[in-house]
């Protein structure tokens, strides 16, 4: 396939995503946890044609070990004339992580929105302690 070939849309947050996918809205779809664990068993002769959610998923797709799953963006513009609030954000995000660290996944499962932990808050739970992807600290 090229590029040409596919047309990518936004579907919404996770509920969004599956819907979409079981009601033949899309043909694939870019899922993480714990969606992409719900529709698997929901399907299970559904196709994965990357698997990130596994260090070997991410080294097979990627050929590393760390899959960055997530990004902090701005523009320059925005950073010349805020350069105190970026530094706050910055290094509040980095106390985060430092929190995240020292932390056991029940007491950061307890912190994260229900609209985020999916249908199972329990899979959410059972996920994030076998979740493969470092949080890196960043001095």
């Amino acid at each position: 396939m090229s590029p040409a070939d596919v047309s990518i849309i936004n579907i919404g947050p996770l509920a969004g995503r599956i819907a979409a996918f079981e009601h033949g809205k899309v043909y694939a779809v870019m899922i993480g946890e714990p969606g992409a664990t719900q529709l698997l068993k929901r399907y299970p002769n559904t196709t994965v044609l990357a698997d990130t959610r596994t260090a070997q998923g991410v080294r097979q797709a990627f050929g590393l070990d760390v899959y960055p799953a997530m990004s902090l963006v701005a523009s320059a513009q925005w950073l010349g004339n805020n350069p105190d609030k970026a530094r706050r954000l910055a290094n509040a995000i980095k106390n985060t992580l430092r929190w995240m660290h020292e932390r056991t996944p029940e007491k950061i499962a307890e912190r994260v929105p229900a609209s985020m932990k999916g249908e199972d808050p329990g899979l959410y739970l059972e996920l994030s302690g076998q979740c493969c992807h470092s949080t890196h600290v960043m001095e």
